[in-house]
């Protein structure tokens, strides 16, 4: 339910709107892992509704287990971690915004997670975090 100036309340999942949205970005820069600790703090501090992860696969040793990586009160949606020559993108998604996940035809392009969000009047917002190489010959590889 709105205030008399018509904008949402943050506590009511039904009345947000895209404009309200709190959002952050980060480069991981090796393993969601490293930093989870960190990210937990911030959420809670500063209660983003969308956090966009890119490079939280690891250059080297395991991918981590999905069930770590969860956070209280977000839903997770992750690139395919296994898929060779990526460095695994992730949104964490408020659940009490009702995302779900989205998987459009990319071709080889697989460094990419996209999510909707249901927001005011049954429209949708698709929300996506995506990774490039800055390494040219990864760029020139992907683009083909």
């Amino acid at each position: 339910m709105g205030d008399k100036e018509g904008k949402s309340s943050r506590n009511d999942p039904g009345s947000h709107k895209y404009q309200d949205l709190r959002v952050l970005y980060a480069n991981v820069d090796n393993s969601i892992m490293s930093k989870y600790d960190e990210l937990c703090v911030l959420l809670h501090d500063k209660q983003y509704d969308v956090v966009s992860l890119t490079e939280i696969k690891p250059k080297h040793g395991e991918i981590p287990d999905l069930s770590v990586m969860q956070i209280q009160g977000y839903d997770l949606f992750t690139s395919d971690l296994q898929a060779k020559d990526t460095r695994g993108t992730c949104l964490y998604i408020k659940s009490s915004l009702s995302a779900i996940q989205v998987k459009p035809q990319m071709g080889s392009f697989q460094d990419c997670t996209w999510a909707a969000v249901k927001g005011p009047d049954n429209t949708s917002l698709l929300i996506g975090s995506v990774y490039r190489s800055g390494s040219p010959s990864l760029a020139v590889t992907r683009d083909n």
